[in-house]
């Protein structure tokens, strides 16, 4: 009897271990599509697409440049928003470990955190439309047909390595 119950006890906590690691796991993807990170990706995976298929796409030499080049600008200026955006929230958090906190204070450096945030996100929606008028409008065209082709290839399990294939 003292064997039943306790096989039923370790079986539940198992399956509650189970249950709850794969809960926590759900939440862990590419960081640049977490944490308000979307644009940034959106950003410089269609720069990289577009430099990966140049030649499906016929761009001009002086196309690809004026692409390299707004990628390189847009990266430069996102690493030292997130550099400001850092420093923010490590004063933020140094203003809440004081005792006591001022609130005036962190609601101020919390203001500034965000107002960070939304510049930062404001200028990969600028590179995005300056992106944008780089391509002609076949170009664009064919990159969206592109783009399409590579999602399905993904997710249809033809691009993944043998061993991860399901059959």
């Amino acid at each position: 009897m003292k064997r039943k119950s306790w096989l039923k006890s370790a079986g539940a906590l198992a399956l509650a271990i189970t249950v709850l690691s794969s809960v926590a796991y759900a939440d862990h993807g590419p960081r640049e599509f977490r944490g308000g990170k979307h644009c940034e990706g959106m950003f410089f995976g269609k720069t990289h697409m577009i430099l990966e298929n140049r030649a499906e796409l016929g761009l001009s030499d002086e196309k690809i440049s004026a692409v390299k080049a707004l990628m390189l600008e847009t990266k430069k200026s996102v690493i030292k928003q997130n550099a400001e955006i850092e420093i923010a929230e490590l004063d933020l958090k140094a203003k809440m470990m004081e005792d006591p906190a001022d609130t005036k204070t962190v609601g101020t450096l919390i203001d500034q955190k965000y107002e960070l945030k939304k510049a930062e996100a404001k200028t990969l929606a600028e590179a995005v439309a300056k992106l944008k008028t780089i391509l002609t409008k076949e170009q664009d065209e064919k990159l969206k047909t592109l783009c399409e082709a590579k999602m399905k290839e993904r997710f249809s399990g033809k691009a993944c390595p043998r061993k991860f294939k399901r059959d």
